[in-house]
């Protein structure tokens, strides 16, 4: 995984008399967005005092480290970062003074052509402490001309991506979204008149506020003593909010553009359960706490069935999506539910889950609920499948890691244990947000911007024919462990695959998943709707059983000859027929090598 990819939330208050604690309550609304890091910068119309650090809001902020914190205006930020991207040098707010004063920034998102930026920065002489992309917006500010507005306008046309961030100064506040309006930001008043900002409106509740309006995207609001000033950085505007607000990330209730992102929920639940040709397959309906209740509570209605509370959550842990390392989000799994054997013993179940990302978590609850007993776990999930990678501040960032990805629903039915699987269409998660503007790239493969910064990242395999056959080769040879049901050698490695009709009917006869071929340097198109891929195996592998066999389907491959051009392991040069005519379209098949024995230092992964 990258190491800056992040999802998190922000908040500020201008001119309060209590501008640190309402930060604080207000972070602490938005904790679920991130547990990994926090802080708050404050500014007393003189200088900016800054305070963060690792870990739960709770855990860096203390009563005496509140008091440090002096001044009527105050931005704070939650963050959550994948594994190496969490130093604290990357925790926020990032300050950063000049001659021309003090600035600090919070972010939500994720800035795509940070890679370019970064670089063309540190040749003008830019120093960077981190690794964050948000440093990045610092860095333009300060290299733009013109007043500090100038300054942010400028940098905001630079920028492509997911951002909604607050940079503070000492005597005003600015608040920007991207133009696309991918990630949420909206204005509150406090009772006693103040402005508040956030990225969710679930915030302003805690602190006694009332919600005004969402930012628009491409816009700057300032606030001053002169009041809220409205700017727009940029006139071609969209509102492409992500679907992932809805489903799983903000709170529910909060209100995304206008609706309630609990009766959205809802609403694909009801949706989904019209799905079901018939309501009498199941006896209750559970479902995955906590952002997946409202869709179980809709589905309940839909078809009559009793909503039970068969799964028990504990409230002490973090959310298993937002932990760092495949690692502990299993660990995580164990520790935060635990099945209620009373509710579920001999019950047929519809477990009803917000999206399946990765599938750890679903695995383990389906699990969860076999050993306490349930007859049946039918899986419902209210949201499409994830099939491809989030470059705008979502911690899916290849496809190597999403369970859809890699495997057909039937396929993940059994992967799971559950007895039957079903997903939203996109079409009714369209009609459940009252619309298709939403940004579905990672259901789609339709991305809302150029995503220049990512299309070297591992999992971009989406447009192939804007890069050399060199840079494929590149990105495809990368080790191959995580989907193997068998395990792999330790020094194996493979090509990416690319589904077709053939594809499916080669791996339901395949029992030898786990592996791939290796093409050769000398690998080349021979003709249109075919591919010659020389393979180093070695005779006795799955893939000359099933060569010899006759098992492989006859427009998928043939063998064509089998020479020793290449001393050890042989040489195997094999022709990839598919009725396709491009070259995304057409794919090598899975099957085992036993090169990592044979040539274990021609082979080690890199």
């Amino acid at each position: 995984m990258r190491k800056i990819n992040e999802e998190c939330g922000v908040f500020g208050v201008y001119r309060e008399e209590e501008a640190p604690l309402l930060t604080y309550f207000g972070l602490h609304a938005l904790q679920h967005r991130g547990q990994e890091g926090a802080g708050i910068a404050c500014a007393d119309g003189r200088d900016i005092t800054c305070r963060k650090g690792c870990g739960l809001l709770t855990e860096v902020f203390r009563h005496e480290t509140l008091e440090e914190l002096k001044g009527h205006s105050c931005i704070g930020h939650v963050r959550y970062a994948t594994a190496g991207g969490n130093e604290l040098e990357n925790v926020q707010p990032l300050a950063a003074r000049s001659y021309l004063g003090c600035v600090a920034v919070v972010h939500n998102g994720q800035i795509v052509n940070a890679a370019p930026l970064r670089r063309e920065l540190e040749e003008k002489g830019s120093i960077f402490r981190g690794t964050s992309d948000s440093e990045i917006i610092l860095h333009l500010i300060q290299g733009g001309t013109g007043s500090l507005l100038e300054k942010i306008e400028a940098a905001c046309r630079r920028l492509e991506g997911a951002f909604s961030f607050l940079i503070l100064t000492e005597k005003n506040l600015y608040a920007i979204r991207d133009k696309n309006g991918i990630r949420p930001l909206s204005i509150g008043r406090t009772a006693g008149g103040s402005w508040c900002v956030s990225s969710e409106t679930c915030a302003f509740g805690v602190i006694n506020a009332r919600f005004v309006r969402d930012v628009a995207p491409g816009e700057i609001v300032k606030f001053s003593a002169s009041g809220a000033e409205s700017f727009f950085y940029t006139k071609e505007c969209t509102h492409r909010l992500c679907a992932m607000e809805y489903i799983y990330f903000s709170r529910p209730d909060s209100m995304l553009e206008g609706r309630s992102v609990h009766a959205v929920r809802k609403e694909t639940g009801r949706r989904l359960a019209r799905l079901e040709e018939n309501g009498t397959f199941a006896d209750i309906v559970v479902g995955v706490p906590d952002s997946s209740l409202s869709a179980a509570m809709g589905y309940s209605e839909e078809l009559g069935l009793p909503y039970e509370m068969g799964l028990i959550k504990n409230k002490y842990t973090g959310r298993t999506f937002i932990q760092p390392t495949q690692k502990l989000r299993d660990t995580g799994v164990r520790m935060k539910l635990s099945a209620n054997q009373p509710v579920v013993e001999g019950k047929r179940v519809v477990l009803i889950d917000d999206s399946l990302v990765r599938g750890t978590t679903s695995r383990r609850i389906v699990q969860l609920l076999r050993e306490a007993g349930a007859a049946e776990v039918h899986l419902r999930i209210a949201s499409p499948e994830m099939k491809f990678p989030c470059f705008y501040g979502v911690d899916t960032s290849t496809r190597a890691e999403l369970a859809s990805a890699n495997h057909t629903p039937q396929e993940l039915c059994r992967l799971l244990g559950a007895d039957s699987l079903r997903f939203l269409p996109d079409s009714e998660l369209c009609g459940a947000c009252g619309g298709d503007s939403l940004c579905r790239a990672c259901f789609t493969g339709s991305y809302v911007t150029p995503c220049s910064g990512a299309e070297k990242a591992p999992g971009w395999p989406f447009q192939p024919e804007t890069r050399s056959e060199k840079e494929r080769h590149s990105d495809s040879t990368r080790s191959f462990a995580a989907s193997s049901s068998r395990g792999s050698p330790k020094f194996l490695r493979y090509t990416s695959m690319i589904r077709s009709p053939a594809y499916e009917e080669f791996r339901s006869k395949s029992s030898s998943l786990s592996y791939a071929i290796v093409p050769h340097p000398g690998s080349r198109q021979s003709a249109p709707g075919t591919l010659s891929l020389m393979c180093r195996c070695t005779r006795r592998s799955p893939i000359a059983r099933h060569m010899a066999k006759g098992s492989l389907p006859a427009r998928t491959a043939c063998l064509i000859s089998n020479t020793k051009a290449h001393s050890s392991p042989s040489c195997l040069r094999i022709r990839a027929i598919n009725s396709g005519s491009s070259l995304r379209n057409w794919l090598t098949f899975s099957c085992a090598t036993a090169i990592p024995k044979l040539c274990p230092r021609r082979y080690r992964r890199r």
